[in-house]
């Protein structure tokens, strides 16, 4: 079971496993007893997104679960834990939430990956919009335009992680 020591220090591969128990506990099915009370879940997940490795295990598992590909809205805990995380993290983490399945689904020759990475992409969509007020975003997604449109610019640090992250997926 996890703790909120844990899910504030864990490395990533735990963090995956401490997502896979909180993911439920944020789509109740109606006859599921309440485990863990809003606030307290608020608690933990705000833990969680409050560094990388927590963010990253979090959304490795939140974007392709079953509970979030079937529904429209991000649950309102959720969606506050996003927005009052660290926001240096959170913001390229959600913009490759995007870019990177949808690079995927380009890739892949199977329909059935093709599919799931598009949904995975959609689950990213839902994130990153939570984002769109913060200026941080538009700033990722201008540079990711940029290398997208083969634009260079010298000394840019953020076009340079985008072009790193281009790199990745030839």
């Amino acid at each position: 079971m996890f703790s909120i020591y844990k899910v504030s220090t864990d490395d990533f591969m735990k963090q995956l496993g401490h997502a896979s128990q909180i993911i439920p506990l944020l789509h109740p099915k109606d006859d599921d007893e309440q485990i863990m009370s809003n606030d307290d879940l608020s608690q933990l997940l705000s833990r969680q997104l409050n560094h990388s490795d927590g963010i990253r295990g979090f959304f490795a598992t939140y974007l392709t679960s079953p509970e979030s590909l079937t529904t429209e809205e991000v649950p309102q805990v959720l969606a506050d834990a996003v927005k009052s995380s660290d926001m240096e993290v959170m913001i390229p983490l959600a913009c490759m939430n995007v870019i990177m399945p949808m690079a995927m689904s380009s890739i892949h020759q199977d329909d059935e990956l093709k599919e799931c990475a598009k949904k995975t992409a959609t689950n990213g969509i839902k994130i990153l919009r939570l984002l769109k007020d913060e200026d941080d975003v538009v700033k990722n997604c201008k540079a990711i335009t940029k290398v997208c449109n083969g634009v260079e610019e010298e000394g840019d640090d953020m076009i340079k992680v985008c072009n790193s992250c281009a790199f990745a997926l030839l």
